[in-house]
C-alpha cells in the first residue's frame, strides 16, 4: 500500500480543501484547454458517472432511487463485501458487489492471482491486486498524474490531493473505461474509503459525490 503523501508538488504553490471531493469525482474529458485547480474542478469530474440524465422523467427516476436509498445512510447493512463504511449520502452508500462493472473485475481474478481475501462470497474489490497496484501505488499514481498533467494541464493543490484525485480517475478508467462528459457514477464505498485512508485529507473533510447539472 502506498504511503501517505502530504508535501506540495512543484507545479503548485497553492493548497486547497478537498473540493475535488470525490475529485472526489470524475468524468472523462479527453481535452481540456485551460489549467485546472482543485477548487475549480467539478465534483466527480473524473469519477465514474453511470448514467446520463437528459430529461425530466430520468430526473424523477433518480430522485425516486435516492429517496429509496435513504435507508442506507447511517448503516452498512447494504454492504456484502464486508469492507464498506457508512457514507454521508444514499448515493455514496453502494457496495462494490452491487456494481456490475466492478464485479467484472472481481470475477476476472484467477486462482494464481495474489488475493488478500480468498472468501468468494465476501471478496472485495480492494483485495484485487489491480486495485492495490493501479489505484493505491504511489508510483503508479505519480506516473498517471504526470500523464494527466501533460494532456490536461496541472492540477493545483497538495500532493496528497493530487494522488487521491488521480486514484479516483484510475479506478474509473479501470472499471468503466473512458467516460464522456457529464456521465458520473458513485464509486463503491469500500474503494473510496481505502483511497482516502491511503491519501487522507487533514481534518477528514471530503466533498463527496454529486450528480452533474442538467
Amino acid at each position: 500500500m502506498a504511503s501517505n503523501a502530504t508535501t506540495s508538488d512543484s507545479d503548485s504553490d497553492h493548497s486547497s480543501s478537498d473540493s475535488v471531493g470525490y475529485l472526489d469525482s470524475v468524468t472523462e474529458v479527453e481535452s481540456e484547454p485551460a489549467s485546472l485547480s482543485l477548487q475549480g474542478i467539478l465534483p466527480y469530474q473524473y469519477d465514474p458517472p453511470a448514467r446520463q440524465s437528459n430529461n425530466e422523467a430520468e430526473t424523477c427516476e433518480r430522485e425516486a432511487d435516492s429517496a429509496a436509498g435513504e435507508t442506507r445512510v447511517g448503516n452498512t447493512e447494504w454492504c456484502t463485501c464486508q469492507c464498506c463504511e457508512s457514507m454521508p449520502t444514499a448515493d455514496e452508500c453502494v457496495c462494490c458487489r452491487e456494481i456490475w462493472q466492478v464485479m467484472e473485475q472481481i470475477e476476472s481474478l484467477q486462482p494464481t492471482d495474489q488475493i488478500e481475501d480468498t472468501d468468494e462470497k465476501s471478496r472485495c474489490i480492494i483485495s484485487h491486486p489491480g486495485f492495490r497496484e493501479g489505484c493505491l501505488s504511489v508510483w503508479t499514481l505519480k506516473i498517471a498524474y504526470l500523464q494527466y498533467k501533460q494532456q490536461h494541464r496541472a492540477v493545483d493543490g497538495p500532493l496528497h490531493q493530487k494522488y487521491r484525485y488521480t486514484a479516483y480517475r484510475q479506478f474509473v478508467r479501470w472499471c468503466w473505461g473512458v467516460l464522456s462528459p457529464k456521465i458520473r457514477v458513485p464509486l463503491p464505498a469500500c474503494a473510496v474509503t481505502e483511497i482516502r485512508k491511503t491519501y487522507p485529507e487533514p481534518g477528514g473533510r471530503y466533498q463527496g459525490f454529486q450528480w452533474p447539472n442538467l
